[in-house]
């Protein structure tokens, strides 16, 4: 039997989800849209139309975290703990080092070079590891925001105006309901707070990632290029959740199921989790997520026998890339015939992201068979390009360089993405695939590539992206009171 949840739960420092596919009406509903992005612009700050307060205002912006100053004495303590005898004294100085950041990487070197035994040498190199993973992640992903909003009854796109321009996002924001909410939200995440809004609001909002990724050829009509927010028509529904700064994570589905052949009874226990990011975020993949704690109501582990580990590459861009969100199922054990909830399910989940890339450009891909070109190791070949009346197909290979092995070909997975394999027209018209197939053997990938391209029209050139490395983004989450069908 399966049991769907919609009912109440504790929130514990994290999220709740109750994205319903659907775009807001028009009408009586408002939308708040920022103009289309300047082709060369960096990240712009929000839009900031002024609004008129209501009753009680929307909270004052976080302060930017600015780099302080560092204390060249607590730089030297910190560094001298790190050889202290007591093991918590040294990992909490290795903790304070990498807090640092920039500022510490020339003494932790020095001790490297300097320290006269291995194990202090390792703890100096894992420090200056984590700063430098540290620095790469803020490239790509942004620091932690908070938002505050409190007042009496202020009208929803006043609230949501306010939660915008907080975050410093450029974002639209359609479909708003002409209502008010009375809220007292003081320092909480992004989505924390659109949860508490839209709860308060007695509605629903699903959330869009933009249509006119540079990878994405012709965005819908009327895309503006920038990420959504859409109000729906329907109740706010709870789901047991919690947040950690740009995530959501959501109980969405439990079951409990029996079967028997008559000699014996098979019994599964299973929860689906809901992954959300915020609309302003480029997720590659989520590529591990592990169980720490599931406890029922009477402190009994729900781990299923595993552990509650599982690593994989489950891609943000497929199915449901648009709604900013990733299913995932988990198995548990089966609870005691007493056990009423899910008192507790702790986790921790990685999200990859990419980090630099290269673009291979192949000059007339029709008349291009067989030429070779190499990026991190890699060789990539034109095989082919075949035209007819409707479309383009393009067979494409990678594989390690020189034939050497260790250079695993990264294919579809890793490195080489087929919706970052753009057919560009002398026109300047740029496509993406609209199908394709890959297939990897060892340390090779070959692509088929399906492109909407006739026959008639000039190829200028095929680019291929190859991200050079990636980024983790590494968090916690927290849900509490899942109930248990029965």
């Amino acid at each position: 039997m399966k049991h769907r949840l919609a009912c109440g739960c504790t929130l514990v420092g994290l999220a709740l989800l109750f994205a319903c596919p659907g775009s807001g009406g028009a009408g009586a509903r408002d939308a708040d849209a920022d103009p289309p992005p300047a082709p060369a612009a960096g990240p712009p700050a929000a839009a900031g139309e002024a609004e008129g307060a209501g009753e009680g205002a929307a909270g004052p912006e976080a302060p930017a975290q600015a780099g302080a100053a560092v204390d060249p004495s607590e730089l030297d303590r910190l560094i001298q703990r790190l050889s202290s005898s007591n093991a918590a004294e040294r990992e909490a100085a290795e903790a304070g080092l990498c807090a640092l950041g920039e500022p510490a990487v020339v003494a932790l070197r020095e001790c490297a070079e300097q320290a006269p035994d291995e194990d202090l040498k390792a703890r100096c190199r894992r420090a200056l590891t984590r700063i430098r993973e540290e620095a790469g992640r803020r490239g790509v992903v942004p620091p932690e925001r908070r938002v505050t909003i409190q007042g009496t009854n202020l009208s929803l796109k006043q609230a949501l105006r306010a939660w915008k321009e907080q975050l410093g996002t450029r974002l639209n924001i359609r479909g708003i309901p002409q209502t008010t909410v009375t809220v007292d939200l003081a320092g909480v995440s992004p989505l924390a707070a659109l949860d508490a809004l839209a709860r308060a609001a007695g509605a629903q909002y699903s959330l869009r990632q933009s249509d006119a990724d540079p990878a994405v050829a012709r965005p819908l009509a009327g895309e503006t290029g920038l990420p959504e927010i859409r109000w729906n028509d329907g109740p706010f529904v709870e789901k047991p959740a919690g947040y950690a700064r740009h995530y959501r994570v959501t109980a969405e589905e439990i079951s409990l199921t029996q079967t028997g052949d008559f000699t014996r009874v098979r019994r599964s226990a299973g929860l689906v989790l809901a992954l959300t990011w915020m609309p302003d975020l480029r997720p590659d993949a989520l590529t591990r997520l592990d169980l720490v704690r599931v406890e029922d109501d009477q402190g009994r582990s729900l781990l299923a026998g595993g552990g509650g580990a599982s690593s994989g590459t489950w891609f943000a861009r497929s199915g449901a890339f648009g709604n900013c969100r990733i299913h995932h199922s988990v198995p548990l054990a089966w609870p005691e015939a007493d056990a009423k909830s899910i008192a507790l399910l702790a986790g921790r989940a990685v999200m990859r992201y990419r980090g630099p890339a290269q673009v291979l450009r192949f000059e007339g891909p029709d008349t291009a068979a067989g030429v070779a070109q190499e990026v991190a190791g890699q060789e990539v070949t034109v095989r082919s390009c075949r035209r007819d009346a409707r479309t383009t197909v393009v067979e494409l290979r990678a594989a390690a360089a020189n034939g050497v092995g260790g250079g695993r070909a990264r294919g579809e997975a890793d490195a080489f993405r087929s919706d970052r394999m753009m057919l560009v027209l002398k026109d300047g018209r740029r496509f993406a695939p609209n199908g394709m197939s890959c297939t990897t053997v060892n340390d090779r990938s070959d692509w088929t590539l399906n492109y909407d391209v006739e026959e008639g029209e000039p190829i200028a050139a095929l680019e291929v992206e190859a991200v050079l490395s990636f980024v983790d983004d590494a968090f916690e989450f927290r849900l509490t009171g899942i109930p248990l069908p029965r």
